[in-house]
């Protein structure tokens, strides 16, 4: 009786300690999937820049350069103040409701596509701005 008792103590003991460390992993994975910054699936390339009128210039839109986008304005401001100061640019951040993330983007405005994908390709070539894209807007 008492080596039954023994045996059902300690199959108790694994069960309650191998239950405790997979509730404690899901709460470190659950932790890890509100990270601060969004990373896109899918980066829109425009890599075939072209020279045709198209690109050259549109008075309907104007072009930023969005850099980031972040759950947290804390994220955002990091980023933009590090990124002022490697790239020398000023940076805005904003909080966009149509993505419900705070967008870090410079500041600079282009009128036409052309020269934001250049500035943009110049940008991709550094790790901390492989993401960059080029944002059209209506004037």
């Amino acid at each position: 009786m008492m080596s039954r008792f023994f045996y059902l103590s300690i199959i108790l003991t694994v069960f309650i300690f191998i239950a405790c460390s997979s509730s404690e992993k899901s709460t470190k994975d659950e932790k890890s999937d509100n990270s601060e910054n969004y990373v896109f699936d899918e980066i829109p390339t425009g890599e075939d820049l072209r020279s045709d009128d198209s690109l050259k210039s549109s008075g309907d839109y104007y072009y930023l350069i969005q850099i980031g986008a972040f759950a947290s304005r804390r994220g955002a401001n990091d980023f933009a103040r590090m990124s002022e100061n490697k790239l020398s640019e000023k940076i805005v951040v904003d909080f966009s409701d149509k993505v419900d993330l705070y967008t870090v983007q410079l500041k600079r405005k282009f009128d036409n596509r052309y020269d934001a994908e250049r500035l943009r390709d110049k940008l991709r070539q550094q790790e901390e701005f492989k993401d960059a894209w080029v944002v059209e807007l209506k004037k």
